[in-house]
């Protein structure tokens, strides 16, 4: 069976991803995020103008807003793991990460980089595993939070039905200047999101 593919158009043409790689986050559950944690996401570094959680986004690499161009306000840049997730004029920024599950390594490692500079407070989104990289960031991680119910993903277009996810998933939270006692029993189980 051949892979089902999402066209996104843009500046350039179109940008074409792997459907199983476009799921987003719904907004339900990025709404529950904010009030639980009290924040309000400024940027969303994995999205495309359809999909993003904040008022500013980073398109995939190759995307700029169709029609836009660069001076698209909301439009911050391309490929989130080359660009800066610091929005200087807003102080720290507050970042949502929803990357593909297939490769979640190079996004937990940026999330820990930019924490870590201290311009940002990340929040980013991964199945929950066993994997090398689990072990690797969890170190680095201010709270990973078990929410429960699982999260449904919303599916990149309408001809594909929406179904149940059958994993579980983490929401990692890098937190800048965080002391490093204040690390400790990092993993939680919040209230229930739905």
């Amino acid at each position: 069976m051949k892979e089902k593919i999402i066209t996104y158009g843009c500046a350039q043409g179109e940008v074409t991803l792997p459907a199983r790689q476009c799921w987003s986050t719904p907004d339900e559950f990025v709404k529950w995020v904010e009030t639980f944690r009290d924040v309000k996401f400024d940027l969303d570094v994995c999205a495309v103008l359809q999909t993003s959680k904040a008022p500013n986004f980073v398109g995939p690499p190759g995307y700029v807003p169709e029609g836009q161009g660069s001076g698209y306000s909301n439009w911050v840049g391309e490929d989130g793991l080359m660009t800066s997730w610091d929005l200087p004029s807003r102080g720290k920024t507050v970042v949502w990460c929803n990357p593909g599950f297939s490769d979640v390594d190079p996004w937990l490692k940026k999330a820990a980089l930019e924490a870590g500079a201290g311009t940002s407070h990340c929040f980013v989104l991964t199945h929950a595993s066993t994997s090398p990289w689990f072990r690797d960031w969890y170190p680095h991680v201010t709270h990973l939070w078990a929410p429960y119910p699982r999260v449904n993903f919303d599916p990149p277009s309408k001809d594909i039905p929406k179904s149940s996810n059958p994993r579980d998933v983490f929401l990692w939270e890098f937190e800048p200047y965080l002391p490093a006692s204040r690390k400790k029993d990092k993993l939680r189980i919040p209230p229930l999101w739905k």
